[in-house]
């Protein structure tokens, strides 16, 4: 869940630095997982707000977006606020952006109609973009274009898909505007920022400064399962253990779309977590589901991420998102290859979203790649339990 945002006094000096920008201006903050790169967009929108100036916070995906959306609520935000930037791009052009045929998708954003035409939309005053590196470098142009105030918030190493923008296209974009970093991670155990190094690419933003190591940190399990039945009801049963902990908070990430569907199925049918209806369902017997919308699909349901209870998605929705406890599930059906940059970054990603506690849960025969990957790291990284 999205947790209590700290407060001016608790924020690092790094952190205060990125806080005390003039409003005025465009800047690029860049900053490895862990370092609060959500939170510092969070506030930087809510004093553009606190100033009487119109402010939007966008992101790439839904997912991070209901994840903002909880944030911005305790920061006073509305939704009006903070939204996808389809969903930006649809309001600004009245629901017709201009859009050209794609073979694969059905249809892709006309940039250079968009941009064309940028001049003749309504300005905003202030926007705020997190996980920068996802949008399209054209976004820039635009961005720039139509807004008074720019301030972005990246990671390079967290670009895993291949239409994304890099630092040195913000960089470019944006006019060369002033850089401020952040390096400490105060996220993750030491055993889990340590874990995650080793998924580092070398790509510019590079890694955290590794947080100290707490007097008890819980051992990162591999584990195989005679079937994914068992992988999901030891994922049920650990939510009744929290059943006295109402904070604690679980997300389980499949491969791909058809993985994360295939562990709903098994949730729904075989353990007694239930599909949460509303706000008033109650912790812990209960379930999220994501699923990245396709034409055809009805609306993917909104993720409460100010109640506790079992987030599950695919590997692809898990960025900007945090967790108490982290299972990457299904993994006999994951394809890619590790030698993939982009697959290493995926994992970079993937296992920096656990703030304590992290499990990689396989079954067939054989082992995934990722399984002879974690075996050859030095003893004592993973704990092997069959």
């Amino acid at each position: 869940r999205m947790r209590l945002l700290p407060t001016y006094q608790d924020l690092s000096g790094e952190q205060q630095n990125v806080y005390e920008l003039p409003l005025d201006g465009t800047y690029l903050v860049t900053g490895p997982p862990g370092t609060g790169k959500t939170v510092m967009a969070l506030y930087r929108a809510k004093q553009y707000n606190s100033a009487g100036l119109e402010v939007v916070l966008l992101s790439f995906g839904r997912m991070l977006n209901d994840f903002m959306e909880e944030g911005g609520r305790q920061l006073g935000l509305g939704p009006t606020h903070v939204m996808t930037y389809t969903f930006w791009l649809k309001r600004i052009f009245n629901d017709h952006v201009p859009l050209v045929p794609n073979p694969k998708n059905k249809w892709d954003y006309d940039w250079a109609e968009i941009i064309r035409r940028a001049p003749e939309l309504p300005k905003v005053s202030s926007l705020v973009i997190d996980e920068g590196q996802d949008l399209p470098q054209p976004f820039y142009v635009l961005a720039r274009t139509v807004s008074d105030h720019l301030t972005v918030f990246a990671d390079e190493n967290q670009g895993i898909f291949e239409d994304q923008s890099t630092i040195a296209d913000m960089r470019s974009w944006m006019g060369n505007c002033p850089e401020y970093k952040l390096t400490m991670n105060y996220r993750n155990t030491r055993t889990i920022a340590e874990l995650a190094a080793h998924f580092y690419t070398g790509l510019q933003t590079g890694i955290p400064d590794l947080p100290p190591r707490g007097d008890h940190e819980p051992a990162i399990l591999v584990k195989k399962f005679g079937n994914d039945v068992e992988s999901a009801q030891r994922i049920a049963r650990q939510a009744g253990l929290n059943r006295g902990n109402a904070r604690r908070d679980i997300g389980v990430f499949a491969s791909d779309w058809r993985a994360a569907s295939f562990m709903y199925h098994r949730f729904d049918e075989d353990t007694e977590l239930e599909l949460r209806e509303d706000r008033e369902d109650q912790w812990p017997d209960v379930l999220q589901y994501y699923y990245s919308w396709k034409p055809g699909w009805p609306p993917a349901p909104k993720i409460l991420f100010g109640l506790p209870g079992v987030v599950l998605t695919n590997f692809f929705n898990a960025k900007g998102l945090e967790f108490d406890t982290v299972y990457l599930t299904r993994l006999q059906k994951l394809y890619r290859k590790l030698e993939d940059p982009l697959t290493r970054m995926l994992f970079f990603v993937l296992v920096s979203r656990a703030r304590a506690t992290l499990e990689f849960h396989y079954s067939g025969k054989g082992e995934p790649e990722i399984i002879e990957f974690l075996r050859k790291l030095p003893p004592g990284t993973v704990t092997f339990e069959t």
